[in-house]
């Protein structure tokens, strides 16, 4: 199997994004602070922050290795509970170890039924069709997540699933994470895992598209997230 060649900016038309979020009940993660953690030995190894705006959600990852597709996530410890970001980005030099990922990912959110700058989500949209990822004005390569032939990550939440498609992998200076979130998923920082998953494959974007479709119905909600990311000794000047 090999990498998809089409990258995402030439190869589906540019859409605005101007729907309104339910902030409560949107996106994949809690607002605030998240811990990151290894799931076979619950090992610390990274955070989280996520704040709101108005594409839909900003990510900020600080990992200490690559998670390879498979992490748990929990809530931050209390000090860390209330954190605004301010206070984030005076501890990242704090919390940075040497080598350290840092991720910046923006999030657009999608859901059943709701209409998007003239076109209504009764199923999600292919092709040139389907809205284009924001990338992060910063530079480096994407290890949040690993792009890893043609299986695609599961999203479990209690006994939830959700499924997620990675475009492109190590050594790309951009990388694009689609996201199908079921009807019911709540975005909390207690209990989410994200693992491999090798019983669904999709080669494309498209492809995964067809499969999502196939799981789409009300109460679903479809994110598409660019990231652009850091790898240093070094912590990112303004993280």
């Amino acid at each position: 199997m090999h990498p998809v060649s089409a990258h995402p900016s030439r190869a589906f038309g540019a859409a605005k994004h101007m729907q309104r979020i339910d902030m409560n009940t949107n996106g994949l993660l809690a607002l605030g602070v998240s811990e990151i953690v290894a799931r076979d030995t619950g090992k610390l190894i990274g955070y989280a922050f996520v704040e709101a705006n108005s594409k839909g959600f900003f990510e900020r990852w600080l990992l200490y290795t690559n998670p390879r597709n498979e992490f748990d996530v929990r809530a931050a410890p209390a000090a860390m509970a209330g954190w605004s970001l301010a206070d984030w980005q005076e501890k990242v030099p704090e919390l940075w170890q040497p080598n350290s990922y840092y991720v910046w990912a923006q999030a657009k959110v999608y859901q059943h039924g709701q209409t998007y700058d003239g076109v209504t989500w009764s199923e999600i949209p292919a092709g040139a069709n389907l809205p284009l990822p924001l990338y992060p004005g910063r530079g480096g390569a994407p290890f949040q997540l690993d792009w890893d032939g043609c299986f695609f990550p599961s999203l479990w939440q209690g006994q939830l699933c959700g499924y997620g498609f990675v475009l492109n992998g190590l050594n790309q200076s951009e990388s694009a994470e689609y996201w199908l979130l079921p009807a019911g998923y709540a975005p909390t920082n207690a209990s989410m895992s994200v693992a491999p998953n090798p019983q669904h494959q999709a080669a494309s974007v498209d492809a995964f598209v067809q499969f999502a479709n196939q799981q789409w119905g009300t109460g679903a909600t479809f994110c598409i997230t660019g990231c652009t990311n850091y790898k240093e000794t070094e912590p990112p000047l303004k993280p």
